[in-house]
């Protein structure tokens, strides 16, 4: 697992937390069926992924710090990350449930039905595995877009202050 992806999921996750603690507390519970098209549509969207991808990297980083102040236990220090790793996605009920009552508070039983219809879709289908390599190709864009445009505003900057007898 790279480092990107296990800080795009961190991010996910906080984003998550963020939106929960920021959330009105005056907003209506949604109904069974309300919840049940935010937890189909978290299901299609993957989004437990984050989920194990942070309990996967923090069992790995706790284990590794573990095993490198006692080196000769790695076996039983291994074997006690995997324990309560399972013990922690046990509790991953929660955060689903949580995820599924954003998206319910955050879009109508209607409109949830059409992004399950779309994202169920041969496109929608197509959109969501291709998501990951067209957002790094976007990103990889962009920095090299950036770097251009970076050189450019120095060159312009250069001119306009010349212009004004300023060195730059």
């Amino acid at each position: 697992m790279t480092v990107m992806n296990r800080m795009m999921a961190l991010v996910f996750v906080l984003a998550i937390g963020f939106g929960v603690a920021t959330e009105r507390a005056s907003a209506q519970e949604p109904s069974a069926e309300h919840l049940a098209l935010g937890a189909q549509l978290s299901e299609i969207l993957n989004t437990n992924e984050a989920f194990d991808t942070v309990v996967r990297a923090l069992r790995s980083d706790v284990v590794r710090l573990a095993v490198s102040g006692n080196p000769d236990k790695a076996e039983a220090i291994n074997a006690a990350g995997d324990e309560v790793a399972a013990e922690i996605r046990s509790e991953g009920a929660s955060l689903r449930a949580e995820v599924a009552r954003i998206y319910a508070t955050s879009y109508t039983e209607e409109e949830l039905s059409e992004l399950i219809a779309f994202y169920s879709s041969g496109v929608g289908a197509k959109f969501l595995t291709q998501r990951q390599v067209v957002d790094r190709s976007i990103l990889e864009a962009t920095i090299v877009w950036g770097d251009l445009m970076s050189e450019r505003i120095v060159t312009l900057m250069r001119e306009k202050l010349a212009a004004e007898g300023i060195e730059f």
